[in-house]
This record gives C-alpha cells, sequence and structure tokens, in this order.
C-alpha cells in the first residue's frame, strides 16, 4: 500500500454499500471512507472520479445503496473494491423487468 496513492470515497450513510471516489484509482489503491482512518476499501478496478465503489460485496438482486437510499439493483455479483457502474448496475424497474429481483 506504500507505494499507492490515497483516494477520499464520500459515504454518507452507514447503511451505503458504495461510496464516491473523489480521483480516479486503479487497482490497489486504497479508498479510505467514514469518520475512521482505518475505514478503507482496496480499489480491485480502474475507477473514474465520482464513480462509485463497491464496500462491501453485492450478491446479483440486492439493492445498490447510496447515500442511504436505493440506486438500482446489482445485475451480477459485485466483490468490495470493484467499480459500480452501468456494467454491473440496472435501475429496479429494469431489473424487475427483466427478471433479476
Amino acid at each position: 500500500m506504500d507505494n499507492k496513492k490515497s483516494v477520499k470515497g464520500i459515504m454518507l450513510d452507514r447503511k451505503d454499500n458504495v461510496a464516491i471516489v473523489t480521483a480516479d484509482t486503479m487497482p490497489g489503491d486504497p479508498v479510505f471512507y467514514g469518520q475512521d482512518e482505518n475505514n478503507y476499501i482496496v480499489s480491485r478496478d480502474e475507477i473514474r472520479q465520482y464513480h462509485k465503489i463497491a464496500l462491501s460485496d453485492i450478491e446479483k438482486g440486492s439493492f445498490v445503496i447510496r447515500y442511504g437510499e436505493k440506486i438500482g439493483v446489482a445485475i451480477k455479483n459485485i466483490k468490495a473494491g470493484e467499480s459500480v457502474h452501468v456494467h454491473n448496475l440496472k435501475s429496479e424497474s429494469e431489473a424487475r423487468y427483466e427478471g433479476i429481483v
């Protein structure tokens, strides 16, 4: 972790299972979130600034929660540290239509 840059992640609610990264990240970069300096997740992907990172494993069909609100449904299993975006997230209505939830 010493040769990697550290990035701040924005997580506003304890229910959140994603955070917003405040800078571009590369695999291996630690992303610190919350009030405790020990709260961090290691990025598994290249993630663009202001995009989402999974703070925990999210199972297919589970809600993705940002700022304490449901923002969509995981359309495949998402591992902690992975990017969360349109490739693995759909709106709840789309996911219901496609039989994911």
